[in-house]
């Protein structure tokens, strides 16, 4: 299945939403039950690590990436470079398997998952609307 520039970036838009959208539920779940004040400078932490040095760099090389890719119709999981899908796979591989054998405390994931979901969010929405803007003015949408 082939598509569309713009189609990639969308793809990649509803990937890191629904992404944010988990990891965001698990987060509050916790964050309802939990009552220690820890969670707090994990959610802080969490929002100013993801937001401030993880995911803009991340977005950023994605949007390159699809940017650059020649031609107007591409298979969809070109919506992201190589290395971010080998990334993600070990994310989500690592959290399943703190959380199932109950590896950190539940103050942890109360805040450093309501602030993961949260940045996951707020920056790609920020970048990737970013980029289907370009890709207008550069008329590079198909």
């Amino acid at each position: 299945m082939s598509v569309s520039r713009q189609s990639l970036f969308v793809l990649a838009l509803s990937l890191w939403l629904f992404g944010a959208y988990k990891v965001l539920a698990i987060g509050l779940e916790a964050w309802i039950s939990e009552n220690s004040i820890l969670k707090y400078p994990w959610l802080l932490f969490a929002l100013l690590f993801f937001m401030g040095f993880v995911f803009p760099k991340v977005v950023q090389t994605n949007s390159q990436f699809v940017l650059a890719l020649e031609g107007k119709r591409f298979p969809w999981y070109k919506c992201q470079k190589p290395t971010s899908w080998f990334v993600m796979a070990f994310m989500i591989s690592l959290g399943l398997t703190l959380r199932h054998f109950n590896m950190v405390p539940n103050s942890f994931i109360a805040g450093f998952y309501t602030g993961l979901g949260l940045s996951l969010a707020l920056v790609s929405l920020f970048f990737y609307g970013r980029a289907l803007i370009r890709l207008q003015k550069e008329n590079k949408i198909v």
